[in-house]
């Protein structure tokens, strides 16, 4: 940075263009970037987001120094003179920077009567833009920030991250006092909004295997809510400043691990793609999973997507029971809350409650994710599996279960196919989600005929079918095929389900050939 410094006072001496002095930041950003790659094996989850932060903010502070120079020559007013402030806004105000991401700026100055503030933003802004960056930028008069953040719930998010990078430091003063109003502005109707903002988002983007980082179920917005949650409310820097009765420090250490590991993978996929891309689409996965450093292989590539979405349901858990705990949002009346603290009274309640009740309130979530696990849960455990079976919807029990990280426990023959991932072209889902989908399917059918068949099932027989679905691909995950595996699996649970043997022969049948089921039903001309 040195060298780059003294060429830009050559120029300046030179009375060179503003042109000029962008060309040469280019060039040195152009060389900035062949490092990363270099730079992302040394260091390559928040510490890599945060040496791209400061070298973008050295660059910031050297186009300051440029402009004020190019301006004012040997006769630059002192920094404070002059009432202008550079604020870092969104990922880049947290210290979060990806490299391909927006450089979200903010230009606040005070209008005061015969200084060039006007010239000078202008200039400033001028060489940014010449010199190549992704610049988003905003340009405002300090008394109008408080309107402006209320003109605009997006802008009042972003806002409350500000970071002061350079310029006056009397008028970031003033800015902290107006930053104070906009966070003291209506925090309830802010935090509804974006609540409501996020589940828009989640719906919009699923827990998929090709899951959006960034907007997704578990992403960045759901952990970014939590901080803008607590800093209007608490005015908290980072999330692990709020209370050890909201966030745990066990909790913040989960989140925090898988947290981390997601700023690593969006990393590689910027690295990997050479731009913005937030979504971790299949074709991407190989290389991107090379930069982590998994295996080049089919395996290595599935332990990679596993470790992602197993990442992201952790922060989806978490975040919404902190988003609870911090603004009491979701509606007591219509969500089952729990009526005990121990775990298999927990699934009891669950098989007993009305579907009308789920999803289950956050804070049967973290009940039901805090309760001591029992050492010997199995003999116990198994009648109340059943019992779940014979609810009209025992798939929204089984995605609370999936939810809180308990579905593997609680029914240990899922425990392989947990978040892992299918690479067959023809699965939107993991196979723990895929099977639940499949489970609604059979819950809630709409064809009439298929309807009718189905509604002549005695209850047994309907808890028999719901069984075949919940392990028809319980299997995958081993070496031999996931069929031949599932009827093992089935003999297992089925055993201790009481099925007798004729139940337990027709179902591993069920299971062994559902991938013929599914040929004929797709391929062959009926």
């Amino acid at each position: 940075m040195d060298k780059i410094k003294i060429e830009i006072e050559t120029l300046l001496h030179d009375n060179a263009p503003d042109f000029e002095i962008s060309k040469l930041l280019k060039a040195d950003i152009k060389d900035y970037f062949t490092t990363l790659d270099t730079t992302f094996k040394e260091s390559s989850g928040k510490g890599f987001l945060l040496r791209h932060t400061r070298k973008i903010d050295t660059l910031l502070e050297l186009v300051y120094k440029t402009a004020m120079r190019s301006m004012f020559g040997t006769y630059m007013p002192l920094t404070n003179t002059l009432p202008i402030t550079l604020l870092a806004l969104g990922s880049y105000g947290r210290e979060q920077l990806c490299v391909h991401s927006d450089i979200d700026l903010m230009i606040v100055y005070k209008e005061i009567p015969g200084y060039n503030t006007q010239e000078m933003i202008e200039k400033i802004l001028y060489i940014l833009w010449d010199a190549g960056l992704k610049l988003g930028h905003r340009v405002h008069e300090v008394s109008t920030l408080h309107e402006v953040a209320q003109s605009d719930i997006t802008i009042k998010s972003s806002m409350i991250e500000s970071r002061y990078l350079i310029g006056s430091k009397q008028l970031w003063g003033q800015i902290e006092n107006e930053l104070t109003k906009i966070r003291r502005d209506k925090p309830e109707k802010f935090i509804k909004c974006k609540i409501d903002e996020l589940e828009k988002l989640h719906q919009k983007n699923p827990l998929t295997m090709e899951p959006n980082i960034k907007e997704g179920v578990g992403g960045f917005r759901s952990a970014n809510l939590v901080f803008w949650v607590g800093n209007v409310l608490y005015n908290i820097k980072k999330i692990k400043e709020l209370d050890s009765s909201i966030v745990s420090p066990k909790e913040y250490k989960a989140f925090w691990s898988a947290l981390e590991f997601l700023f690593q993978v969006r990393s590689a996929l910027h690295l990997a793609t050479g731009t913005k891309e937030d979504k971790l689409r299949l074709e991407l996965i190989p290389e991107v999973s090379q930069y982590l450093g998994y295996k080049e292989s089919k395996q290595g590539q599935m332990r990679f997507s596993k470790n992602v979405i197993s990442s992201l349901k952790t922060i989806q858990l978490y975040t919404t029971i902190w988003l609870e705990e911090l603004s009491n949002y979701y509606n007591k009346e219509k969500m089952l809350l729990p009526q005990s603290t121990g775990y298999l009274e927990l699934l009891e309640q669950m098989s007993k409650s009305d579907p009308s009740l789920f999803p289950v309130h956050p804070k049967f979530l973290k009940a039901l994710h805090d309760t001591p696990r029992p050492a010997d849960v199995s003999k116990r455990v198994y009648p109340i599996i059943l019992q779940i079976f014979k609810h009209p919807q025992s798939h929204l029990i089984l995605s609370t279960l999936n939810k809180t990280l308990l579905l593997g426990y609680t029914i240990p023959h899922l425990k392989k196919c947990i978040n892992l991932p299918q690479f067959d072209g023809y699965h939107q889902y993991a196979v723990d989600v895929h099977t639940i989908k499949c489970l609604e399917a059979l819950e809630n059918i709409h064809e009439p005929n298929v309807l009718r068949c189905y509604e002549a099932l005695s209850e047994r027989e309907k808890v028999f079918m719901k069984l075949i679905v919940l392990l028809h691909d319980a299997g995958k995950g081993r070496k031999k095929p996931h069929s031949e595996v599932g009827t093992v699996l089935l003999k297992g649970l089925g055993s201790k389900l009481k099925l007798t043997k004729e139940e337990i022969k027709i179902g591993k049948n069920l299971i062994l050939y559902h991938l013929l089921m599914s040929t004929t039903a797709q391929r062959e001309d009926l």
